[in-house]
């Protein structure tokens, strides 16, 4: 009996997949700060800052634990401490906190 997909797995690709999706992660939340703070720049909207700017440095924090992560894996490092996940959790929803107080304030 030959049992399909256990033969030829290579578990050595999955922490690089992982480590790439940290990257784009990083690079998603890093693209979207520098978006989220050109808005009361460029607009002039006081307002809007009161969200965006909480927002724009949560998202960094993000970057950060993701830039961290993604070298940590790349390293050989495979595990994530509750710690960690708990925080990134807890900041993604932050930001969706914020998100939803700053369309609030849009209107």
């Amino acid at each position: 009996m030959v049992v399909i997909g256990s033969v030829d797995r290579d578990p050595g690709l999955q922490p690089d997949r992982t480590a790439l999706a940290w990257r784009r992660t990083t690079l998603s939340a890093a693209a979207t700060t520098v978006a989220l703070l050109h808005i009361p720049t460029a607009h002039g909207d006081r307002a809007a800052s009161l969200t965006l700017v909480p927002m724009a440095v949560l998202l960094l924090v993000i970057t950060n634990i993701s830039h961290r992560r993604g070298r940590s894996l790349q390293r050989g490092s495979h595990g994530m401490t509750r710690h960690h996940a708990l925080l990134v959790a807890l900041l993604l929803t932050a930001t969706a906190v914020a998100a939803a107080a700053t369309a609030a304030f849009a209107r």
